[in-house]
């Protein structure tokens, strides 16, 4: 294991590896969370990819060892919300995905992907950063708080089914 660079996703180049990525996501989610998780992704995961790679509101970063992908992250930029009491100062970045592979975890690649998502938010002139976390999540949970989130809302969910 070398150093980790981190760098804008190349579309279609690296899209093979990213799947790969998000399918060990989506299998480490459904072996700890099995109630809330499925392991098939669905097959349009390479077509949503394609897509938000073209969406200028959209970052999506590789994080590569020695020409292999060994994390991912995505984010969105959203328009300031005009109604509601929610109180925002001004664009939001949401993280829709921030997933590293199982041995390269515990070695600061998701902090060097979430610190390169926040300064490009910054330069898009965003006031805050949005993601959602399984509650159980305690690994990623530290990691966020490391970075400076802290918990807003809850959701809850029941089954009707």
């Amino acid at each position: 294991m070398g150093e980790v660079t981190i760098r804008p996703a190349r579309l279609p180049d690296d899209l093979a590896q990213i799947s790969a990525l998000y399918g060990e996501e989506a299998l480490l989610h459904t072996e700890n969370w099995p109630d809330d998780y499925r392991t098939d992704m669905g097959a349009s995961l390479e077509e949503e990819l394609s897509s938000a790679s073209k969406d200028p509101a959209t970052y999506l970063l590789v994080a590569e060892d020695d020409s292999r992908v060994v994390g991912v992250a995505a984010a969105h930029l959203r328009p300031k919300p005009t109604e509601g009491i929610t109180r925002f100062d001004g664009s939001i970045m949401h993280v829709a995905d921030l997933v590293v592979t199982a041995n390269y975890r515990r070695r600061g690649v998701g902090l060097q992907l979430m610190q390169q998502l926040e300064t490009w938010a910054r330069d898009q002139g965003a006031a805050t950063v949005t993601l959602n976390v399984h509650d159980q999540n305690s690994a990623a949970r530290e990691l966020y708080r490391r970075r400076g989130f802290r918990a807003v809302h809850v959701q809850m969910r029941k089954e009707l089914t």
